[in-house]
């Protein structure tokens, strides 16, 4: 990644760090879903009142419910 500022960056430099960053959160995001699943899949929470994955990573995080369906589903 690149330490300039976003103005400082030519067009080319700018659409790899972006796209460098969107790599970089899919594979954050896919590791996090595993972990979530595994979580679940050993019961981790016990008790705790969670239905659904997506319940428990919607109340633990700032993602929309909608968002979090989408992530585990």
């Amino acid at each position: 990644m690149d330490s300039r500022d976003a103005w400082q960056l030519d067009g080319e430099d700018l659409k790899g760090e972006v796209l460098d960053l969107v790599r970089a959160r899919h594979e954050l995001q896919s590791r996090m879903v595993l972990l979530i699943v595994e979580m679940f899949s050993r019961e981790v929470l016990g008790g705790k009142g969670f239905r659904a994955i997506a319940q428990w990573l919607h109340g633990s995080t700032n993602l929309e419910i909608g968002e979090c369906s989408l992530l585990v589903g």
